[in-house]
């Protein structure tokens, strides 16, 4: 299953290299990375676009396409993660927030418990690191009927998403501008 990991990122130059990186060490790599910039009026852009030509000069097939994408002015992360569903190309879709990091073994995990459980979605938890403080969220079991609940999930977990169901769904409401995946 190719995957794609989409991470909107607003003034996040202080975590968004972490952020990518963590998806690079994954056991089971995505084919590729997708940065939303939403308008971040810091070095944001810059930096991923320098990450961007240090992997293409590395010539390093292995590693996964980092791709960013400009959204040119704020327009919160529910449009910057459609925007981030529009530009992949991944069957399976991943939302890492830029001050967060994946498991090394997120994405074998996500795409083992959904093979299995035939869902289009799950949640993982995810490890929350701000300043000095460390906080650890764990995700349940996804709920049922998981097509009319698609988008809730708990704010500190990593969602993961078969792009065809988020089609179908109508994407994220980009009227909401937070809590988007409370929806």
């Amino acid at each position: 299953m190719k995957t794609s990991v989409v991470i909107p990122a607003y003034n996040s130059e202080q975590t968004i290299l972490t952020a990518i990186n963590s998806t690079r060490r994954q056991s089971r790599p995505p084919e590729e990375i997708i940065v939303v910039d939403d308008g971040s009026t810091d070095r944001t852009s810059g930096l991923v676009g320098r990450e961007q030509l240090l992997w293409e000069k590395s010539y390093e097939l292995s590693q996964p396409a980092l791709r960013i994408i400009h959204m040119g002015r704020n327009c919160g992360v529910s449009a910057a993660r459609n925007a981030g569903i529009k530009a992949a190309t991944g069957e399976l879709l991943v939302f890492l927030d830029s001050d967060d990091e994946l498991h090394p073994d997120a994405i074998r995990l996500a795409e083992g418990i959904m093979e299995k459980e035939e869902s289009d979605w799950c949640a993982c938890s995810v490890k929350r690191v701000l300043e000095d403080q460390v906080e650890i969220k764990t995700a349940g079991r996804p709920p049922v009927n998981m097509k009319t609940t698609i988008l809730r999930a708990d704010p500190f977990r990593v969602p993961f998403f078969r792009k065809a169901a988020l089609l179908q769904v109508g994407m994220y409401d980009a009227s909401l501008r937070s809590r988007e995946d409370w929806s």
